[in-house]
């Protein structure tokens, strides 16, 4: 099970959740100033420039685990997100993913009026915060712990191969932003603004494909032979704990600590 928060976004921030959908695009604002439509660019005469630097930065917190729900809480956590709680809802993964996009514009007059903006540079700042595994309280003696704390840890290591990823689509970006068009208007903001829009409509296709990546690789965690497998360990596990249990079983440490069985039987690699 995969629990999301969502950050509200700044002017020049934009912060998505993990599985909690895309930001907002970008509302276009028309106004005219001086004779020039402030919302649409005129790049005609404007000249190219050189393609923008780019640098992205991608951290990640050390994933903690905590006895601090239960199985209940879990279960209403998934109905209230209309999320099904999968088989047994004894543990979560929850993690916040953060994108902050500095964009730098330069503008300069253009010889028959208005600017010329062009994109210089883009900063992308990838920030995965957060990331507790959750586990239900239940768990403490329930045979089940490591095969429920084994499937949630694969919803965080999705997490990190999604991050890992991003050489690829950093590439793709790259190339989407040196195809960028110069803009034109009547101010040096409005032309920025415009430049700053169309870098950020290319920036948020490339977080888009990051989310969506990071939605398979967890579907994969959840698909239902997957949670089949959980559902097989668990048992085993119980049963194996009952079998313990059993008095006159070799299983049973209690002579002394030693294993004993009836049979003089000793369990396999123990001599």
């Amino acid at each position: 099970m995969l629990h999301t928060k969502r950050r509200r976004p700044n002017p020049r921030m934009r912060r998505r959740a993990i599985h909690a959908g895309m930001a907002a695009g970008a509302l276009a604002v028309f106004l005219v100033v001086g004779g020039f439509p402030a919302g649409q660019a005129f790049a005609a005469g404007c000249e190219r420039a050189a393609p923008p630097t780019l640098a992205i930065e991608v951290s990640s917190d050390d994933v903690r685990e905590a006895f601090d729900t239960t199985q209940a809480e879990l279960r209403r956590a998934a109905e209230s997100r209309g999320l099904h709680a999968h088989w047994p809802a004894l543990g979560a993964y929850t993690a916040e993913i953060a994108y902050f996009a500095d964009l730098k514009e330069e503008a300069q007059p253009h010889e028959i009026g208005g600017f010329c903006a062009t994109l210089s540079s883009v900063r992308l700042v990838i920030s995965l915060k957060g990331r507790v595994i959750h586990l239900a309280q239940e768990l403490r003696a329930d045979p089940c712990l490591e095969a429920v704390r084994q499937h949630v840890w694969r919803h965080a290591l999705a997490d990190d191969q999604a991050l890992r990823q991003l050489p690829a689509l950093s590439g793709q970006l790259r190339g989407m932003l040196a195809h960028l068009q110069p803009a034109r208007a009547a101010s040096e903001e409005a032309a920025k603004a415009l430049v700053t829009e169309a870098a950020r409509a290319q920036v948020d296709k490339i977080l888009k494909r990051l989310d969506r990546d990071r939605g398979s690789l967890n579907q994969i965690v959840d698909a239902p032979e997957a949670i089949a497998q959980m559902h097989a360990r668990c048992e085993d596990r119980r049963a194996g704990s009952a079998k313990k249990a059993m008095p006159g079983s070799w299983w049973n440490k209690a002579q002394g600590g030693h294993y004993h069985s009836d049979s003089g039987a000793k369990p396999e690699g123990k001599s």
